[in-house]
């Protein structure tokens, strides 16, 4: 009777342990939750341009005056600089350096003869959408307002466009997630369930585990969804280091963060 007693009276006790145990556990997806909804939402919520890089093609006093009333009219949403010409700026957009650049273009003058001449030429603004779909959206808008005042049409050249599999540009981005969540989570399995295995045999299953990954990513970004339409390999080499990254890192910190480890 009194074991049964005694058994009685710690079970609360014993009860009130595992629960402690298991919140503790449980602020590991909580804090995550916070985290990845601070970083996706706070990117995405209400997208507004700061310092968005442009360009207006031209060495005249005409184009450096244009550049001049953008940026004061911009503020701190453009940052508006010039370029020579319309190689430098292709180059410059190929580079990542801006999101767009605008060429004024001509007008005709009294001294034209024809009718082209009298013309002139049209606007024509430079983008390259593979870079960020967003920002040549963005550029256009800004762009189109500007020859709208001037009561000419703009035309829009796109010099990089998406590919076919990937019209907005966001595919390779769900790409990264899909290769980080399968290394990370691959983490939490040979970190704990393989913590037994000797140091070598665990860096023999991250290059296996994080080859496996790569290969899955490879496989959504060219046959299966044809997100891009060159340098897969290259896709799959990149994806093959940063999932190795991952797993190589979190292994190691697995010794000491034990399950905290996904967190970090």
């Amino acid at each position: 009777m009194s074991a049964g007693q005694g058994a009685v009276t710690t079970a609360p006790g014993a009860q009130g342990q595992q629960l402690r145990h298991v919140l503790t556990h449980l602020l590991t997806p909580l804090l995550m939750c916070l985290g990845m909804g601070l970083a996706y939402l706070g990117a995405f919520a209400a997208p507004a341009p700061h310092h968005l890089p442009v360009a207006v093609v031209g060495s005249g006093p005409s184009a450096t005056a244009l550049a001049h009333t953008l940026q004061a009219d911009a503020g701190q949403s453009l940052d508006v600089r010039t370029l020579p010409d319309r190689q430098a700026a292709v180059h410059a957009l190929m580079s990542r350096d801006i999101a767009g650049a605008y060429l004024p273009g001509s007008t005709g003058g009294a001294g034209s003869t024809g009718s082209a001449g009298s013309a002139g030429s049209a606007p024509q603004l430079i983008v390259a959408s593979a870079g960020s779909d967003t920002d040549a959206t963005v550029v256009e808008k800004v762009f189109t307002t500007v020859a709208a005042a001037q009561d000419r049409p703009l035309a829009v050249t796109d010099v990089a466009p998406p590919a076919h599999g990937d019209p907005t540009g966001q595919g390779l981005f769900f790409l990264l997630v899909a290769v980080s969540i399968g290394s990370y989570a691959s983490v939490a399995v040979l970190g704990g369930v393989g913590g037994a295995l000797p140091m070598r045999m665990r860096g023999l299953l991250v290059a296996g585990v994080s080859l496996a990954v790569s290969l899955l990513g490879a496989l959504f970004a060219g046959p299966l969804f044809h997100l891009v339409s060159h340098g897969l390999w290259g896709v799959w080499a990149m994806a093959w280091l940063y999932s190795a990254g991952i797993l190589f890192v979190g292994v190691g910190l697995h010794t000491f963060l034990k399950r905290w480890t996904t967190l970090g």
